[in-house]
């Protein structure tokens, strides 16, 4: 998941975020809590915008 998201293209991002999103499942516990953060963090303005979407709380 770390690899899609440090891809940098969209289609990349989107299914890293996708993926990512099973972290709520989880409690956003150590690694899905990084990878959310890391994804938030993509070049790409839709891949941030989706990760966004994400609630962690």
């Amino acid at each position: 998941m770390a690899h899609l998201a440090g891809r940098g293209d969209l289609a990349g991002g989107l299914f890293a975020v996708t993926l990512v999103a099973h972290g709520s499942e989880f409690g956003w516990k150590t690694p899905w809590r990084d990878l959310l953060t890391a994804v938030r963090r993509h070049p790409d303005a839709d891949v941030r915008e989706a990760a966004y979407t994400l609630d962690m709380s």
